[in-house]
């Protein structure tokens, strides 16, 4: 089995936060800590793989969705 860090890069795309503000990054690394988190837990609850990098996509595309809605329309 792979680590919950290597299924959270399976499962979600790393982009270049450089231009972003800070607080924007804090709250990025924030979710990312909590589906490394959410991750742990799944292994150790007996889910596999392809198991694991499903429900993280799904936990993550709703976090990139609310995180558009909210910020749409913001000076970039």
């Amino acid at each position: 089995m792979k680590s919950a860090n290597e299924l959270v890069g399976l499962a979600i795309s790393e982009h270049n936060h450089a231009n972003v503000p800070d607080r924007v990054k804090e709250i990025v690394e924030r979710h990312r800590q909590a589906l490394l988190d959410l991750a742990d837990a799944l292994i150790a609850s007996g889910r596999n793989e392809d198991e694991v990098v499903q429900i993280i996509q799904k936990a993550s595309e709703s976090f990139s969705t609310k995180m558009k809605s909210e910020t749409e329309g913001l000076p970039s």
